[in-house]
């Protein structure tokens, strides 16, 4: 059966790039529920190999968010080698939309599914801190990185210390979070 499964499985993919997409995609995209719940994933994190950045939170955001980068920054100037298995290249079709992309919603009468759109050019980072967002250029145009862990963390410091100035009366006014906790076909009208 699973020879079978196999011949099945290469002529579908004969017109396509990656098989597993449009199966990612269904089971992504089209459900109506919130996706905060239903189809986030999540990390557990292990503390940092670094004592000293692992300690704090900033400290540790800034060290992921300086990994990341260095992580875009590859994708972005295509030097990003590829996994390989059985000595064969993976799919990495869906790593342009790791960086740089929003999923918009769309009401089951527009469309079928949600759709993920993804920003080529996109060379920065935004922050949530209580509800508000704070933004800060990350890569160069030639998409090589702008800053270092220790310039993340001093730009992570002021963004937490910014976003405590507010009352929280007034961070709920601005806060935009709440929008993807929604089922989609409600949140396409917002």
């Amino acid at each position: 059966e699973g020879e079978k499964l196999q011949e099945l499985l290469q002529q579908y993919s004969e017109d396509k790039a990656s098989y597993v997409e449009e199966f990612w995609s269904d089971a992504y995209l089209v459900p109506d529920t919130s996706p905060v719940l239903n189809l986030n994933p999540f990390f557990l994190l292990e503390d940092g190999p670094d004592q000293k950045t692992s300690k704090s939170q900033v400290g540790r955001a800034a060290s992921l968010t300086f990994a990341s980068l260095k992580f875009a920054s590859l994708l972005y100037t295509e030097t990003l080698h590829p996994d390989v298995v059985r000595g064969k290249p993976l799919c990495m079709a869906q790593f342009k939309h790791i960086f740089g992309s929003a999923r918009i919603p769309h009401t089951k009468s527009s469309a079928e599914r949600d759709e993920v759109l993804s920003d080529p050019n996109s060379k920065h980072v935004v922050v949530m801190c209580r509800g508000q967002l704070y933004y800060f250029q990350a890569l160069r145009e030639d998409g090589s990185v702008v800053c270092n862990e220790m310039d993340i963390r001093g730009i992570l410091e002021a963004v937490l210390s910014d976003s405590e100035k507010l009352k929280e009366e007034e961070r709920a006014l601005k806060a935009v979070g709440v929008l993807t906790s929604l089922d989609r076909s409600r949140w396409a009208h917002v």
